[in-house]
């Protein structure tokens, strides 16, 4: 399943924080970004015969706090309404 452009969705597994775009160099800025953060698509690369997405991570307000480029296999959609699998 490919992803698309504004695709809500949620990281399977810890992302290094040396793979990150930091808005704003934060305290909560660790040595990852946690499992199951969620973020949107904003940005689809076609690269190799594969593609990578640009996801932007931000807060409850809406306030940006990191971008990464990630692969599908790193990634869950997330539904808010009935999908059939």
């Amino acid at each position: 399943m490919a992803l698309t452009l504004f695709d809500s969705v949620a990281t399977l597994q810890p992302i290094d924080v040396a793979r990150l775009t930091l808005v704003e160099p934060v305290e909560r800025a660790g040595e990852q970004l946690a499992r199951g953060q969620v973020g949107t698509v904003v940005e689809v690369v076609d690269q190799d015969e594969s593609k990578q997405y640009l996801v932007e991570f931000a807060d409850l307000e809406g306030r940006e706090y990191a971008m990464a480029y990630l692969m599908e296999s790193e990634l869950l959609p997330l539904h808010y309404q009935f999908t059939a699998a």
